[in-house]
């Protein structure tokens, strides 16, 4: 009898493995209640004992088939879960790599770095561990430990490397490799150069500015000015929609009137690149939220607003004046009858020496920027305008008390006499007599007979 049982037992034992490969059958319930009766039942049993102890390893291996199937569950949901936060894992590592590539880049090539001019102090003692120490809290650089990474891999042996004494001023915005070269070449001690650009100054008056004081060349300059590919967004535009090939400079009315610091002997792209930053701080970093809109709706292009803005520059003087002579302007631009600007400031670009008063012969001149000659607007801007002009250019508007002074509605032509005043007229007819009017006190200016009242 106990041989029988034993034998049975073994038989249950070298079948367990069946049920336990479940993913590779099909097991059922009844076929697991029909193997049991099979192997597990005792003939010599009572009938109770026999069903109790059936029902008892059914039980059992029922329970050990709902665990296995948990396991699996549970680790598929695990593995779900490892899988996403792998995700999340790479999403953040790529997030601050690309924010230390960026960093470090422009760290080490100076794309956008402040404008504010680091000095360093540099004794026989220093070597270049100290040195990029004293570069970061100048704040020349932003990364010591990159500088001296740079410097690493300048030089085969670091002993070598051998720093000028004496007290350096750098200007701002210099890459590594020029300030490894201005520290380790020749001492970089230069003389500050003040210089303030007026509103309403060229491109070619702010080159020949920088050129007398010495801080940079009128090739490299003009170089720089035409050609160089700044990242500003506003140049990015400029060159992606393109531009006439018969603009003079490509960056006029974008180099800031402001006042500036720079030393001698500066690198020309730093020179134009502290105007092009002020240009982004003073009025780009507002266009998209507070101009954009507007500029779409009136149907200029950035760079048209700009052009139109340095001519109503050049022929106002208050902000009033840039309103009103802005409002004429917008009024031809969107008349049929009246295509061409007329305005005397566009001529006045092209002359070789400007005029107290045009000629008749004068716009007549054949070129692109007169506006007597050509409809709309000249290939370009014609001076670097002030945030005034630009934003009266955007939102143009009349003086209501200059509307019934001159008893018109509107205006469509205005003319300057040399004392600053201006006339509006609405028609050819108003306008004429508006420039005998002009004309009569310009003449006892230069006769020396006017006296204002």
């Amino acid at each position: 009898m106990n041989n029988s049982q034993d034998n049975k037992n073994d038989l249950f034992e070298e079948n367990k493995s069946v049920f336990k490969q479940k993913d590779e059958y099909s097991v059922t319930e009844n076929q697991i209640d029909e193997f049991f009766e099979m192997v597990n039942e005792d003939p010599l049993a009572s009938p109770e004992e026999s069903a109790e102890q059936k029902e008892r390893k059914k039980r059992i291996f029922k329970g050990k088939k709902r665990n296995r199937e948990e396991e699996k569950n549970g680790g598929l949901i695990s593995g779900v879960a490892k899988a996403a936060i792998y995700v999340v894992f790479v999403m953040i590592c790529s997030l601050f790599l690309s924010y230390f590539i960026i960093t470090a880049g422009n760290d080490m090539f100076a794309l956008v770095k402040s404008q504010t001019p680091e000095k360093i102090s540099i004794s026989s003692d220093d070597n270049y561990v100290t040195v990029s120490e004293k570069l970061k809290e100048a704040g020349a650089i932003e990364y010591d430990w990159l500088f001296k990474m740079f410097i690493i891999f300048q030089v085969d042996d670091t002993s070598e490397v051998k720093f000028i004494e004496g007290d350096y001023q750098l200007e701002s915005g210099l890459n590594y490799t020029q300030l490894y070269s201005k520290l380790t070449t020749v001492p970089y001690v230069k003389k500050e150069i003040r210089i303030t650009v007026p509103e309403g100054f060229t491109t070619d008056q702010i080159i020949d500015m920088l050129v007398k004081e010495g801080v940079s060349t009128r090739e490299e300059l003009v170089d720089v000015i035409n050609n160089y590919p700044f990242k500003h967004e506003f140049v990015q535009e400029l060159e992606a929609k393109g531009y006439s090939k018969n603009r003079i400079y490509r960056l006029e009315g974008y180099l800031y009137p402001d006042t500036y610091y720079f030393y001698e002997d500066s690198d020309a792209i730093q020179v134009i690149n502290k105007f092009l930053n002020n240009f982004d701080d003073k009025f780009w970093d507002e266009y998209e939220d507070t101009y954009k809109k507007t500029c779409e709706k009136i149907g200029l292009t950035f760079d048209e607003v700009i052009t139109l803005a340095s001519i109503v520059q050049m022929e106002g003087i208050t902000l009033s004046d840039f309103e009103n002579i802005s409002q004429v302007f917008h009024n031809r631009i969107n008349s049929k009858s009246l295509p061409k600007l007329e305005s005397c400031a566009t001529v006045q670009y092209i002359l070789e020496e400007r005029k107290d008063i045009i000629t008749d012969a004068d716009t007549r001149i054949d070129n692109p920027y007169n506006t007597y000659m050509y409809e709309g607007l000249p290939p370009g801007a014609i001076c670097n305008p002030g945030i005034n002009a630009i934003e009266s250019t955007i939102f143009p508007a009349f003086d209501q008390q200059m509307l019934k002074e001159n008893g018109i509605k509107t205006a469509y032509f205005f003319v300057s006499d040399l004392a600053g005043n201006i006339y509006y007229a609405e028609t050819q007819r108003g306008h004429e007599k508006n420039k005998a009017k002009a004309d009569e006190i310009n003449e006892k200016i230069l006769n020396g007979d006017y006296f204002e009242e």
